[in-house]
């Protein structure tokens, strides 16, 4: 059932995988890393951006680095999984609100998997952000990183991890990246 009224009047490949997670089948779509593996990323990330590119802690924001490791994450893989991104950043919210994983829209064929442009994923962030200063009341430290480094950066990371990489490699080619330029290629497709 939508939260609107609509002329849909058969099924809809979410009520179905809606109905299968009430029923314990798992769907997943897309398999994405572990959210320690993407938030030691991030950490390390923070810490690139400090030792290697001279950054100041001067990005405010509300979502701490657990937060933003978790949930672009999540955002993509909503998106990846054939979400539009207003019902991927719905689902995130709507999981962070009462902690319950939504199913993902849909399901894709197998291959590489190309991510959302960057200007979606820093549009998350800024409602991600927006949402933890006003409906959590939270603040975190100041970043190392603005928006769009967090948006470009986890995207590059999670590119490489959902095409085939191990994290080590993952993390190993963002950064090689972000110090020479260079696009590494994926591990395997």
């Amino acid at each position: 059932m939508n939260s609107f009224i609509g002329d849909t009047d058969t099924l809809q490949l979410d009520d179905i995988q809606g109905a299968l997670t009430l029923y314990g089948v798992a769907v997943t779509g897309i398999p994405f890393p572990p959210r320690n593996e993407a938030l030691d990323f991030y950490l390390s990330l923070e810490n690139l951006y400090r030792d290697f590119l001279g950054r100041q802690q001067n990005n405010p924001g509300n979502v701490n680095a657990e937060g933003i490791a978790v949930w672009l994450p999540e955002f993509l893989r909503y998106v990846l999984n054939g979400c539009s991104a207003p019902e991927a950043s719905a689902r995130v919210l709507l999981n962070i609100a009462s902690g319950s994983i939504q199913p993902v829209c849909g399901v894709v064929a197998p291959g590489v998997f190309n991510f959302p442009p960057r200007n979606v994923s820093v549009d998350f962030l800024t409602e991600l952000d927006a949402y933890y200063g006003d409906e959590l009341n939270e603040t975190a430290p100041n970043s190392y990183i603005d928006p769009e480094g967090k948006a470009v950066w986890l995207e590059v990371y999670l590119g490489y991890r959902v095409n085939g990489c191990n994290n080590q490699e993952a993390t190993d080619r963002a950064f090689a990246q972000i110090r020479t330029g260079v696009v590494a290629p994926a591990c395997a497709t």
